[in-house]
């Protein structure tokens, strides 16, 4: 069904509920709605008279809009094909009305806009069968089918605007003008088109048609006026551009542009925003702004219709279901006169009695009215409970008795949504008036007071098992950037489970009756949030299309829901990541989503702070009972997060089974799959889909190539583009998109051709990572092609104006790439290097067609060489790796080498450095946070003083040493888990002592490469079996262990490790793992010498024997050059000799 039509049923709806009205009204009632008609009518005609409207805020001009949709929805009975454009009208003025700011300039529009719209006022005074037969309808339809889809590309264009950062809206304010003022000329004009076809094809002389035409122009003026105006701030920021050179000069500028975003750091924020809630993804900053700028005003408009198109959709489902909701609601009400006084006005017979019978005014407070309900539901208990009493059911007998005083409070929360402490007539009109149809008003409070609980319980569950199952999905996935994953679960555990572990409810049983009422309201809550959420799918751009979806209600209402079917969809992302590569940008999307989603709650967080802090009771007292303690850990973080309620209430785990879920689809993916930039298929270059330039013809297809250093070697690994045209009239002409190897992100690069004074096309391209937080990395490479277009050189920098480094692409595969010889080669000897790279390049082709071993001996070779680099061995030459490695190759290389020199997300606490690569936390310090260290002597040998603590942190201390990223809801598991294990391997060790005094003969004793026993049972620290037999030694070089050493806290069985295996960075040996946790292992503190010295002789240690590894690799690495020249040698001794023989 088109949404016209749905329209058109709906408000044949609200007729008929409005003729039922009249049949049972009173005279007096239908005067007052008539006198209601009249008003509105006047002050329509009043607002569009004046021309001080002009002047008028943006509030009064969407009221005045609002009034005239009225006026317009009833001539559009008269003349259905006007149905399109007021609908059209309709849904923009409300979807502008959910925006939290408008900008002047979007004010001026929408009057514009306005304007227009109210011509067609005239038609209702033209009836239906006059125009039906004539041209009018002929004529105007196909006008008015235009003007709805002129007034959907405005609406889109304010959309855009009100998203766009400050900054870009003042350097781009020209082009937003020129818009603008094409709409407010386009919309005087169609107006004028209105007028005059109206008053020509009506038959009907319209008074003061040729007065309104006369004025048109006079107004215009005055709108465009206003369209050029500024806000303030605009203003002020406008006057900064200017005195670093003006617009022009600060968008070609990178330097410029910073100057001015510190001069004023919220000109990179739009009002589309995300306010106070920032996160390690935020996309303010200078690399957003020339993204922006970049991208034209046109291809901005095109790129967000089809997201404005998805708002528009739902904004029209909204409307139906409002309009369909107060036809039921008209046609069941039957106002009726009664004594006169405020309650007059309440809509419900039982809530209209019980504020008569007390009394009340306008307004009551809340612990008035609580009492006052209690009481009365109350009296009808003992009513029902009469003999003679059949008003009553016996399920609604169980309702009452179970409408507690304190579970009544839940109801005054539903009716006072501001929480001001006041119940209005209007707040509880609103209460009633959105019962579902068919529930009695004991349902519907019932529902808030004890049914609402249940429900929020439900998904409380739901969404703790979601999340943990992406925690147990975590080591398995397959992502491009595995950072953005790592943001992701951060955001999401942290703010998701502060909301859900503070919420608990009271418990009670519910009758069943009144249970299949309340799930069949949830389900139906449900419903509609999943079917707002796919008709945008799964894109929440802006809090105005989160208010579309869940509507104006609290947002503690739906949130448990909402956050339940995005972390639900969020999950089947997760799953398909394991299979395949799943783009960052993902992630990214579903992270902004929850983004908006918590800054909502923020919103309401300190709205609630606000009016609590005005109250005698405590502000943490009374967000512990409101909303059944919600936002009681947004409140006190602090009293969750701090290290002993994480370790006495950990959070829960759970297993996931892929055989457990559902079907999975790559339709719910919003983004391409990372695969084809990420190992590109080699495929015919890249074709323009439509005419472009014929020097950007030049450079589409594909690219491989290096950037170079000033001693022309690479300074990272191959980068492989594939630009195709954007075929738009912006900044960029051309662009690709990619993954860089050594980042694991992905980019986009975008160019423009910039002819030279002969004529000659020079090309300039900037690189920028997808991400938001790489955004302080750019790459700016400015060339030429060169070898009838196959060479693309020239050179590059980290800032426009300064590009001191050359690069070099060519259209060659990446496997012939790496066989060139290094450029120094080349001008050196050129001759000797062109036919070094042909033999190279035959024999590698060669080597591949006979799938010969030699070959594999050669990766087997490169993987060795990679490994050193991840080892951090300065005998490797990277740029010379980097040059012989292909695309493919150096991703899988790097992430390797990203997944052992992980960055965890905390910093430590002695060289206030970020800790990469092994992260020691101390078992025995921390109250509110743990104590971190890197993994180097010098941190972990440090004695660290603390304020909070009563004594310093020893480097004797108990530690754990965490070798996979660790969130904070894991810290309770990982505190409790090292400690057991700890526990567990001084039992076995000590043992072991007391076995070898008693027991003098050393060959009695049986070393084993650890004390490795299978469990059975859930709990891995239970299940492990004492051994009596078996002595403690390395999982890896099977050498006996004794204090100190490391035990594996993660395995099922008793892994002990050496201080000298652990050091190479973690052992990884089945079923032991590299990144498993392990527990440090030194004598009980009262077993151990107190003293200094104890320490520094570890450290020291340590130091020795990483010495001793890496002089054992020198001697293998010298053995196997000894080997070669000797091989060499006896080459060369067998070819002389042979040679000597034919002679």
């Amino acid at each position: 069904m088109s949404a016209t039509r749905v329209f058109v049923e709906a408000g044949r709806a609200v007729d008929g509920a409005a003729r039922s009205f009249q049949t049972y009204s009173t005279k007096r009632i239908a005067k007052a709605a008539n006198r209601t008609d009249d008003a509105i009518a006047g002050a329509v005609r009043s607002s569009t008279a004046s021309e001080a409207g002009v002047r008028d805020g943006a509030g009064s001009i969407i009221e005045n809009a609002l009034a005239l949709v009225s006026v317009l929805q009833a001539v559009a009975k008269i003349h259905p094909w006007l149905e399109v454009v007021v609908n059209a009208f309709q849904v923009v003025i409300e979807l502008n009305m959910r925006r939290r700011e408008n900008d002047g300039k979007i004010g001026v529009l929408f009057r514009s806009m306005r304007d227009m719209m109210e011509a067609l006022r005239s038609l209702e005074r033209v009836p239906s069968e006059k125009a039906r037969g004539s041209s009018m309808e002929s004529r105007l339809e196909e006008l008015v089918m235009q003007t709805a889809d002129d007034i959907k590309a405005c609406a889109n264009a304010c959309d855009v605007y009100s998203k766009t950062r400050m900054l870009t809206k003042v350097l781009r304010s020209a082009t937003w003008d020129d818009l603008f003022k094409q709409y407010v000329e386009l919309f005087a004009q169609r107006r004028i088109d209105f007028l005059l076809r109206i008053s020509v094809h009506s038959g009907i002389v319209l008074d003061d048609t040729h007065h309104k035409l006369l004025r048109v122009d006079e107004k215009v003026d005055e709108l465009l006026r206003r369209v050029s105006e500024s806000p303030p701030e605009q203003q002020r920021l406008r006057e900064i551009v200017e005195r670093n050179g003006g617009a022009e000069a600060v968008t070609s500028d990178d330097v410029l542009l910073e100057v001015v975003l510190k001069a004023n750091p919220l000109a990179a924020v739009s009002a589309s925003t995300v306010g106070e809630h920032e996160s390690d993804l935020d996309t303010s900053g200078l690399a957003t702004i020339k993204a922006e700028l970049l991208e034209s005003t046109t291809d901005a408009l095109e790129r967000n219709f089809e997201v404005f198109e998805r708002k528009f959709r739902l904004q029209e489902m909204k409307i139906v279901e409002e309009l369909t909701h107060v036809a039921h609601k008209e046609g069941d009400r039957i106002i009726e006169s009664v004594l006169d006084g405020p309650h007059n006005e309440i809509h419900n017979p039982d809530i209209r009695s019980i504020w008569a019978d007390a009394g009340w005014r306008g307004r009551v407070k809340s612990r008035h009215f609580v009492p006052a309900l209690y009481d009365h539901y109350r009296g009808l208990l003992t009513r029902a409970r009469s003999e003679a009493s059949t008003l009553l059911s016996s399920e609604a007998v169980t309702v009452l008795k179970l409408l507690k005083m304190s579970r009544l409070q839940r109801v005054v929360e539903a009716i006072d949504v501001d929480a001001t402490g006041f119940i209005t007539v209007t707040a509880i009109n609103r209460f009633t008036d959105s019962r579902p149809e068919s529930w009695s008003l004991l349902e519907w409070v019932a529902y808030w007071a004890i049914g609402w609980e249940g429900e929020m319980c439900t998904y409380q569950d739901k969404i703790n098992v979601i999340i943990a199952k992406m925690f147990s999905l975590r080591r398995s996935i397959r992502l491009v950037d595995q950072e953005v994953l790592d943001i992701y679960l951060a955001g999401v555990h942290r703010e998701a489970e502060t909301l859900t572990r503070a919420f608990r409810p009271e418990p009670v049983s519910v009758p069943p009756g009144l249970a299949k009422l309340f799930q069949e309201r949830g389900d139906n809550v449900e419903g509609r949030l999943r079917k707002g959420l796919e008709t945008v799918r799964y894109l929440i751009d802006a809090p105005d299309t989160l208010s579309l979806i869940i509507g104006p209600e609290r947002v503690e209402e739906k949130i448990f829901p909402t956050l339940y079917l995005l972390l639900s969809r969020d999950f089947r992302v997760f799953r398909l990541c394991q299979t395949k590569y799943v783009s960052p940008e993902e992630l990214i999307a579903s992270w902004h989503n929850l983004e908006i989603v918590f800054e909502e709650v923020i919103q309401r967080y300190f709205h609630l702070k606000d009016v609590f802090e005005h109250r005698t009771d405590s502000t943490s007292e009374l967000f512990k009972h409101f909303s059944s303690g919600m936002f009681g850990y947004w409140h006190d973080p602090q009293e969750l997060w701090s290290l002993r309620t994480l370790e006495e209430d950990p959070f829960p785990e759970f297993q996931f089974g892929e055989d457990e879920e559902g079907p999975l689809d790559t339709t719910i993916l919003n983004f391409p799959l990372a695969t084809d930039h990420l190992y590109p298929r080699e495929q015919e270059n890249t074709v323009a889909k439509q005419p472009c330039g014929a020097s950007v013809e030049l450079i589409l297809g594909k690219w491989h190539g290096f950037f170079y250093d000033e001693l022309d070697k690479p300074c990272a690994s191959m980068y492989s583009f594939n630009f195709h045209d954007t075929g738009s009239d912006g900044l960029a002409s051309f662009v690709a998109r990619g993954s860089a190897a050594h980042r694991g992100s992905e980019f986009v690069v975008t160019g423009k051709v910039e002819p030279d004074d002969s004529g000659r096309p020079i090309f300039a391209l900037w690189l920028r990572f997808v991400p938001s937080h790489y955004e302080n990395y750019n790459v700016y490479f400015r060339g030429t092609l060169h070898l009838d277009g196959s060479v693309f050189a020239g050179m590059w920098g980290m800032v426009k104006e300064d590009m001191p480094y050359p690069f070099e692409f060519r259209r060659i595969s990446p496997g012939l790439l790496v066989c060139r010889p290094p450029p120094e080669r080349f001008r050196t000897d050129r001759a000797a290097a062109r036919w070094s790279y042909a033999l190279t390049a035959v024999h590698t082709q060669v080597l591949q067609k006979l799938s010969s071993t030699r070959l594999l001996e050669q990766r087997r070779r490169k993987r060795r060489q990679w490994d050193e680099f991840a080892a951090g061995e300065k005998t490797v030459d990277v740029s010379e790796l980097f040059r012989t490695t292909t695309y493919a190759d150096a991703c899988y290389y790097f992430a390797v080498l990203l997944h052992r020199n992980l960055v965890h997300h905390c910093i430590c606490d002695q060289c206030d450095e970020m800790i990469a690569g092994a992260r020691i936390l101390c078992l025995e310090c921390g109250i509110d946070d743990t104590l971190d260290f890197c993994d180097t002597p010098e941190c972990t040998g440090a004695v660290v003083h603390v304020k909070k603590l009563p004594a310093p942190h020893l480097p004797s201390h108990d530690v754990a040493k965490l070798r996979a990223m660790v969130f904070s809801r894991e810290i309770g598991r990982v505190l409790k888990t090292s400690k057991a294990a700890l526990s567990r391997a001084r039992a076995l060790l000590d043992r072991q002592e007391q076995s070898r005094s008693s027991e003098p003969a050393p060959h009695l004793w049986a070393v084993a490469p650890g004390i490795f026993r299978v469990a059975t049972g859930s709990d891995r620290l239970a299940s492990r079996q004492p051994s009596t037999s078996l002595a403690p030694s390395c999982t890896s070089c099977s050498q006996r262990v004794h204090y100190p050493c490391w035990f594996c806290a993660d395995c099922e069985g008793d892994i002990f490790i050496c201080c000298a295996c652990d050091a190479n960075g973690g052992i990884d040996k089945n079923p032991h793992k590299a990144d498993h946790m392990v527990v440090r292992c030194l004598r009980r503190a009262e077993e151990r010498t107190v003293g200094a010295s104890e320490p520094r002789m570890e450290a020291v240690e340590r130091c020795m024997l990483s010495l001793e590894r890496r002089l054992d690799t020198l001697e293998l690495r010298l053995e196997e050059r000894m080997s070669r020249m000797e091989g060499l040698l006896e080459r060369i001794a067998i070819g002389q000799r042979s040679l000597s023989n034919t002679t």
